[in-house]
């Protein structure tokens, strides 16, 4: 159902009339309240199970900019601006992309990656701009006509009652490109009460937000941080721009300590983008047997060249092809988790946000969601080919038509346990996501789980931050805890090397003690080309094969053409769990060191190596590309931490 355009056509008999802007201003309040009352009206409160498709609309102020700040001081020596350019649309049920673009364009409104002059100088980076199915990044067509309060007088009668909320998107003056957009969500807190305050002190602040649509989430505290988020559960009065300032005010501030915005990013976390070759889809004639990778990284041998002269030493899964009490955390978007070839150790975990579902709040188990709302998406599936397919070794190593079916995973006797995030993924969300999975890193007296693989980033600023991340002191904390708590942590070292004064190693791969993994290519050199480069830097750990790589797909299918760091990090993540499955008493500091120490060095003529802790270390391809072999030989005798 769609709202009357009374308030189109008194918009224009207004302008026509030449009246004052305030009185603009003064209509278009006065308009929001009536389609507020008309939600009202139609929709029951978000908590009233009986009406799952309803988002908690809210007030008029988020249907406006008038109540949004123009500047935020993102962090101590940072301010971001609203560009008035620019605006997020979220919906409370999915839209059709290509009707909204045709409802945006007579308004000189276009999606954010349209792909005009104004659109094409803003791709600075390798980059994807995340619209989902309820939420999309909207600009003005040439990038430099406001987006008015008169503007979304227009817009919204035309879009209708599911229009949930319009959110501010504001811009960092260091970052370029599209990772300088960041949206300041209108209906998220992040608070953290004084120490010493009292529970009595606490329930008078919870009886005080709560009238405004506040509730905060099940999630435990952020970390040593002690944040909680509070999100809007139903019809509010007020947004968390409104609030934010309520509560850091006397005599709030006497109990609150600080007040945080949650930040969307624009662009996607995840580091690789969608395959665009010709064999993306099956091909009888490849057979997707070519797993050049692990020949590579000496799990396994490649068969045509064993069965000609055997090389004399074993491969690493002569040792072990993985246990099934050893298993790898993945934070990731989304799995198939029907494909015949991944073995899950469960469904996982959501801590994706979805208010219009009527569904628990998250963290929510994904084996009882509906299966339209489970988390499901190519990436995941990709990365989780590689780290755990099962491998199957029935029929003759030197007959090419015998075998199994798919791709061999490197820890193929180990089991996943995804995380779900959405993308992009606030900092506070892949925070409770690591949190999560250091709470839990034993599931069961046969299983547990010490791994986190990470095929996920953002670039690091001049700032000195993760971009978009401006609150990444969340995951800070949390990754110290898990550290602290013996996790191996896998994370990608990013894929903007390309670009000139953007070769550092992206964030939480440059975290002091989480294994940075780079990409390699055939020939062991850093994985580049004219469209991304594998980034490197003091932080890098190692390298394994980022291009080109076989791999599970959607639809129980495969592709031959995954990488980008994104698809080395699973390699890595898989020999940790290779390593554990052979000797479970290894510390994480032993993993750590035997993966480094281990490795090959490669191209010793062409990089300038230099002696670290761990050996001969180059910042372009750290410790080396991982072998799995030597990793592996290097401990079957013993269980203790290497020297």
């Amino acid at each position: 159902m769609s709202y009357p355009l009374w308030s189109l056509s008194a918009v224009k008999k207004l302008l026509n009339s030449a009246v004052s802007r305030r009185s603009l201003v003064k209509l278009a309040v006065t308009g929001f309240f009536t389609i507020l009352a008309t939600r009202k009206a139609s929709a029951e409160p978000l908590d009233n199970p009986s009406t799952p498709e309803m988002l908690p609309y809210l007030p008029p102020p988020a249907l406006s900019f008038t109540k949004s700040p123009a500047t935020i001081q993102a962090r101590p020596d940072l301010r971001i601006n609203r560009d008035p350019t620019r605006a997020l649309l979220v919906f409370g049920v999915p839209q059709s992309r290509s009707q909204l673009e045709s409802a945006l364009q007579p308004l000189g409104l276009v999606l954010e990656d349209y792909p005009d002059q104004c659109g094409t100088s803003l791709a600075h980076l390798q980059e994807r701009v995340v619209h989902t199915p309820t939420q999309f990044w909207i600009r003005s067509l040439n990038c430099q006509q406001e987006i008015t309060q008169q503007t979304l007088v227009h817009l919204i009668p035309i879009l209708g009652q599911d229009l949930a909320w319009v959110g501010p998107v504001y811009k960092d003056p260091v970052a370029r490109g599209r990772g300088a957009f960041t949206c300041a969500m209108p209906h998220v807190l992040l608070i953290k009460l004084r120490a010493g305050v009292t529970s009595e002190q606490a329930r008078h602040f919870s009886d005080d937000i709560s009238p405004f649509g506040f509730k905060e989430d099940s999630c435990t505290p952020l970390g040593r941080t002690k944040f909680r988020r509070h999100r809007i559960r139903k019809n509010s009065p007020k947004t968390a721009y409104e609030l934010r300032d309520r509560y850091l005010s006397p005599p709030w501030n006497q109990i609150v300590e600080q007040v945080l915005f949650s930040y969307l990013p624009m662009l996607s976390a995840l580091a690789t983008t969608i395959p665009r070759d010709a064999m993306y889809r099956p091909n009888d004639d490849l057979g997707y047997k070519g797993q050049w990778n692990m020949w590579k990284i000496r799990a396994g041998f490649d068969p045509s060249a064993l069965c000609v002269s055997h090389p004399g030493f074993g491969s690493g899964w002569d040792h072990t092809r993985g246990s099934d009490s050893v298993v790898i955390w993945m934070i990731d978007v989304g799995w198939d988790y029907k494909h015949p070839d991944l073995r899950f150790f469960s469904e996982g975990v959501d801590f994706r946000p979805l208010p219009a579902t009527g569904l628990p709040e998250p963290p929510r188990d994904i084996s009882t969601l509906p299966d339209s709302f489970k988390p499901r998406d190519q990436h995941g599936t990709w990365c989780a080919g590689v780290l755990a397919a099962s491998i199957d070794t029935s029929g003759t190593p030197c007959n090419t038509q015998a075998g199994g079916r798919g791709v061999a995973g490197v820890a193929g006797g180990c089991k996943v346990f995804p995380l779900a995030v959405q993308d992009p993924t606030p900092a506070d969300e892949f925070a409770d996501a690591i949190e999560y999975a250091r709470q839990h890193m034993t599931l069961s007296s046969e299983a547990t789980a010490k791994i986190l693989s990470i095929s996920m980033g953002k670039p690091w600023t001049t700032g000195g931050f993760p971009e978009g991340w401006y609150n990444y002191e969340l995951i800070e904390s949390v990754l110290d805890d898990a550290l602290s708590a013996g996790m191996i942590i896998c994370a990608a070292s990013g894929n903007s090397a390309h670009t000139p004064g953007s070769t550092s190693i992206w964030y939480p791969a440059k975290k002091c003690g989480v294994l940075a993994c780079g990409a390699s290519d055939q020939a062991d050199f850093r994985a580049q080309d004219g469209s991304w480069g594998s980034c490197y830097g003091p932080e890098l750990s190692v390298v394994a094969p980022g291009v080109s790589i076989p791999t599970t797909d959607l639809d129980s299918d495969y592709i031959s053409t995954f990488g980008k760091t994104s698809a080395a990090v699973p390699h890595v993540a898989g020999l940790a769990a290779l390593l554990l499955s052979l000797k479970p008493c290894l510390t994480a500091k032993g993993v750590k060191d035997t993966i480094e120490r281990t490795a090959d060095r490669v191209n010793m003529d062409a990089y300038s190596y230099q002696t670290r802790s761990n050996g001969l270390w180059n910042a372009q391809v750290g410790y080396g590309r991982i072998n799995v072999s030597w990793a592996l030989d290097s401990v079957s005798s013993r269980c203790l931490d290497p020297p």
